[in-house]
């Protein structure tokens, strides 16, 4: 996969809560089904007001996206424990953080956006900007070290 664009929304949104995992627990933590159909099911009960709008999803759906994802190269399964990701994984993954961070901090810093939202924008949006535009932000904004939650951005190994 060479391009963040060509993932699914589905796909997109189980990687975006592996990632808030990573970032939560500051280590690449294996993962299985349920942990991925819970952290799921919770962004969207906090995202969605109406249970009527909050879709369901299953530990076999998330099983068939875990395995989407494995054929993607983007995770390996790990018999009896669960998931982990790849070299390519893990390269995709730092590219968002990466995109991620950049956004959030330009949302906050240059637009003045209050912290919550420029980070619910940046988490929107990452996957629909360009690398150009990602790299003119972090041009803009001078290389930033730390994001404003005081996450490192990760800019080295991104290609």
């Amino acid at each position: 996969m060479n391009d963040l664009t060509e993932l699914t929304p589905i796909q997109k949104e189980v990687i975006s809560q592996y990632i808030q995992k990573i970032r939560d627990g500051n280590k690449i933590p294996l993962i299985g089904p349920k942990e991925i159909s819970q952290l799921v099911m919770n962004e969207r009960k906090t995202k969605y007001q109406s249970q009527n709008e909050i879709q369901s999803f299953s530990k076999p759906r998330a099983y068939v996206i875990l395995q989407e994802l494995e054929k993607e190269n983007i995770l390996k399964h790990i018999q009896r424990k669960g998931f982990e990701l790849t070299d390519e994984g893990r390269r995709i993954t730092n590219e968002l953080i990466h995109r991620t961070e950049l956004l959030e901090t330009y949302f906050y810093q240059e637009l003045g956006l209050p912290l919550e939202i420029a980070e619910k924008d940046a988490q929107n949006t990452v996957l629909e900007v360009s690398i150009d535009l990602i790299s003119s932000i972090c041009d803009i904004l001078g290389q930033p070290k730390y994001c404003p939650h005081g996450y490192t951005i990760p800019h080295n190994d991104l290609n």
